[in-house]
This record gives C-alpha cells, sequence and structure tokens, in this order.
C-alpha cells in the first residue's frame, strides 16, 4: 500500500504541475500525502485548494481534521461546519463536527451532529467511536463501552478506540482490562 501511495503522490504532484489550478488535482495530491502521514505538505496543499475553490466541502473537512490535531478546536469547528453546510450528505463531516464540540463541551449540539451522521450512514466508520466519547464524557460509561464494541466490530485497528475503551474500564475501576486496551493502543500506535 506504501508503494501505491507514493506512486499516487507523485502522480498527483506530476497533474498538480501540469495544471496548478485544478483544485481537484491538489485535493487528490493533499489526501495521498495525508495517508503517507506528511501533515504539514498536506495541510498546505488542502489550503492551495481551498484558495482555488472555497466551496469545496472536502477540503473544509480535511483542514478541520489539522486544525483537530493542533487542537485548534473552534476553527475546526467552523471548518467542520462550512463542509457541512456546503455537502449536507458529507457523513464524516458531521462526525468530525461532533467531535469539535465535544471537545469544545457542546455536549447536546455534539448529540444533534453525531445523529445526523446517524441518520445518514448509522454503519460509518468512526461514528460509533464519536457517539462512545460523547458518552464517556457525559458520564455514561456504560453506554460508551457499548458504542466502542460495535466500532471494535468494524475496526478494531484504531488506536484512539482502544485508548478510549482503556478510559471507559477506568471509570469501573477495571484496571486489568483497562491495562489491556491502553496496551493495545500503544501496540497500534507506538
Amino acid at each position: 500500500e506504501l508503494g501505491d501511495l507514493l506512486g499516487a503522490s507523485n502522480s498527483f504532484r506530476r497533474a498538480t504541475d501540469l495544471d496548478p489550478t485544478n483544485a481537484v488535482f491538489r485535493f487528490n495530491l493533499a489526501i495521498a500525502l495525508f495517508k503517507l502521514g506528511r501533515y504539514q505538505e498536506s495541510e498546505e496543499e488542502t489550503r492551495s485548494v481551498l484558495a482555488l475553490k472555497s466551496d469545496y466541502p472536502r477540503a473544509w473537512n480535511l483542514l478541520g481534521v489539522f486544525q483537530m490535531k493542533n487542537e485548534e478546536f473552534p476553527v475546526a469547528r467552523e471548518s467542520f461546519q462550512k463542509a457541512s453546510l456546503l455537502a449536507p450528505e458529507l457523513v464524516e463531516a458531521k462526525i468530525n463536527l461532533g467531535k469539535a464540540l465535544i471537545k469544545l463541551m457542546e455536549f447536546t449540539l455534539a448529540d444533534v451532529e453525531l445523529k445526523k451522521a446517524a441518520a445518514l450512514d448509522s454503519s460509518h466508520s468512526g461514528l460509533e467511536l464519536a457517539r462512545g466519547d460523547l458518552c464517556l464524557r457525559t458520564g455514561k460509561p456504560t453506554e460508551a463501552l457499548a458504542h466502542y464494541e460495535v466500532e471494535r466490530g468494524k475496526n478494531p485497528n484504531q488506536a484512539d478506540l482502544w485508548n478510549q475503551m482503556g478510559l471507559a474500564h477506568l471509570e469501573f475501576a477495571q484496571r486489568t482490562e483497562c491495562r489491556k486496551c491502553l496496551e493495545k493502543a500503544l501496540d497500534l500506535d507506538p
């Protein structure tokens, strides 16, 4: 897969060299760079996409992801809101908006966004993780674990999922389960 991503990023780079004003080429390059872990370059490309085409919802969503990584939660919320307004069907933007609202402790609004995402696609990867995070942050660890178990059934190789499951187990003073989950998170993302 790494070779495929490198090849794709090189192809998209050549395409942007041929047509530097093509927002789609630039966005595809930004995604390939993101998947390669070259976040700074990816963010720069994402910003160039928005400079070319300010109504590109997936670029707003990706910019919000970078802002979340930088713990810029208020501006991330704005980016995800723009993405959601531009493309109401974009489930990832609603999930990400919900995550930003959780970080901002705006739990009622987060719940609304996550319900909108579930109405669009209840099986979307990451939805149950976000719903579990909301439950954990609002003092409902049993419900959080139930959501995390659903997410684990879909994608068990998410370090964030295992980390959050560990925190939920800690709420019940289940230290052994907590340690197992945190160790699994570290195995996935040292």
